[in-house]
């Protein structure tokens, strides 16, 4: 990759080269009771994937999730008067929340497994707030040698404890350099990767119990003659998901 700023500033990258990703085969889940003390939920489900690794050795992989649930409401207000009401629009046309665990860093390498089944790869978790279907679009993506390495010290980064022993924190450089000047220090990384997607459903009825404060009312709308458009955003979307069921 190349970029040449305005002012005749350049930048590039080092070569990346796109490994194709296997298909998913299978992806389950596994509840887990919630042991610490006045919990919000009363449990999560620990997503996992079963993927067949090529042959090939140097495989690597990321993933990464999206949730949708269609949005009850587009905007929310408040009605004045002698007790302030929270009031809230509905929506013209379907629109979806969407959320995703920001900074989560979910990686795996063949380096054991070549060839072989990748099983039981732990790939996220969700909270039991519902006993609803949980729509979740899961990506996998291949990633370079150098590429994978740049997302584990970026996980190992963000997971330092802070402890006395523990390496001061430093800049991690990544693929991308300034063409004329070796001193300015470029963050981040050009990833070329390709992508397998799978769209799946979690099933969170079969549990036996129910979540905490679950009740199977809906909201009110104090406004039944206007409504508002969705608007695109980091976490909502008017585009419908993959395989989505209504």
């Amino acid at each position: 990759m190349h970029i040449r700023l305005s002012d005749g500033t350049s930048y590039e990258s080092e070569p990346e080269t796109m490994r194709m990703t296997p298909l998913i085969e299978k992806v389950y889940s596994e509840f887990k009771l919630t042991t610490t003390p006045r919990p919000k939920y009363r449990g999560f489900f620990n997503i996992y994937v079963d993927v067949k690794d090529p042959v090939t050795e140097g495989d690597f992989y990321r993933w990464k999730w999206v949730h949708y649930e269609r949005a009850n409401y587009c905007s929310q207000y408040t009605v004045t008067g002698d007790r302030p009401t929270i009031a809230y629009q509905k929506c013209c046309t379907d629109c979806w929340n969407t959320t995703s665990c920001l900074g989560c860093v979910v990686l795996a390498s063949d380096n054991l497994v070549n060839g072989n089944s990748l099983k039981k790869q732990f790939v996220g978790q969700i909270p039991f707030d519902n006993v609803t279907g949980y729509y979740m679009l899961i990506e996998q993506m291949s990633l370079s040698r150098k590429a994978y390495n740049f997302w584990r010290n970026i996980d190992q980064q963000a997971n330092n404890s802070g402890g006395i022993f523990d390496t001061a924190p430093a800049a991690i450089l990544g693929n991308l350099k300034n063409v004329n000047d070796d001193s300015d220090i470029i963050l981040g990384y050009f990833q070329v990767s390709a992508v397998e997607q799978k769209a799946v459903y979690i099933h969170r009825n079969n549990i036996g119990i129910m979540p905490f404060g679950f009740n199977l009312t809906g909201g009110s709308f104090y406004n039944d003659y206007n409504c508002e458009v969705c608007k695109e955003s980091l976490y909502r979307t008017a585009k419908r998901p993959l395989n989505w069921v209504d």
